[in-house]
């Protein structure tokens, strides 16, 4: 009996320096932590958690997203990926969007199993990654890139190799700016008649250098 209190104290203390390690860590972390129990409640969520919804750690503690406000659709998609890591016992990745304070985010979790001695699964640690400014440039490179292949497919992209080959322009590039294609070899000066004087100037130097 004396052993067995023994081993019970050691392992007792092995997960209170475990905690104290993931408290150490998540709390100087600006990636949101939390722990999610069985009943999808919130047992751990470090400071980041403030501002990323509001809400300090204390007041999330003990209660489930549904139980915090978070939006119906989040909440269906938590509970559905939190099941199938409490099930499968692996880790999974989400992205989503939530309402925070500063408006809509996007988000990047990772779920992770915290398995017990006997293999069970008695809760998961996420972390959650603000990656709202990396979609946002995705989706600026895309809109650029759509533009772009508008602009060629309506005659508005060339490219002029000038000591190696006469300009040209697609015969739609004509026609999307209202002048009649010019003659084979009279490319070069039927642009220049239709540039802004303004803009003559710079395009000849461009054109010498």
């Amino acid at each position: 009996l004396d052993r067995a209190l023994r081993s019970a104290d050691a392992a007792n203390e092995a997960v209170r320096r475990s905690e104290a390690q993931l408290r150490a860590l998540a709390d100087n972390l600006p990636d949101v932590v939390v722990r999610f129990d069985r009943a999808y409640r919130h047992s751990f969520a470090n400071p980041a958690i403030e501002a990323a919804t509001g809400l300090k750690p204390a007041e999330v503690l003990g209660k489930s997203n549904a139980e915090l406000g978070m939006p119906e659709a989040n909440v269906a998609v938590w509970t559905g990926i939190l099941d199938r890591v409490f099930a499968r016992g692996r880790p999974e990745r989400l992205d989503f969007v939530y309402p925070g304070p500063a408006g809509p985010r996007h988000w990047e979790s990772v779920v992770v199993p915290e398995q017990a001695a006997q293999g069970e699964v008695p809760s998961a640690l996420v972390i959650s990654r603000d990656i709202s400014e990396r979609v946002q440039h995705a989706e600026a490179v895309a809109r650029s890139e759509l533009r772009f292949r508008l602009a060629a497919a309506y005659g508005q992209v060339w490219e002029w190799d000038i000591p190696a080959a006469p300009l040209h322009f697609p015969d739609i590039w004509w026609t999307g700016v209202g002048h009649p294609v010019p003659p084979a070899g009279q490319t070069l000066k039927a642009f220049e008649a239709i540039v802004h004087p303004d803009d003559l100037v710079q395009w000849r130097q461009v054109l010498r250098e």
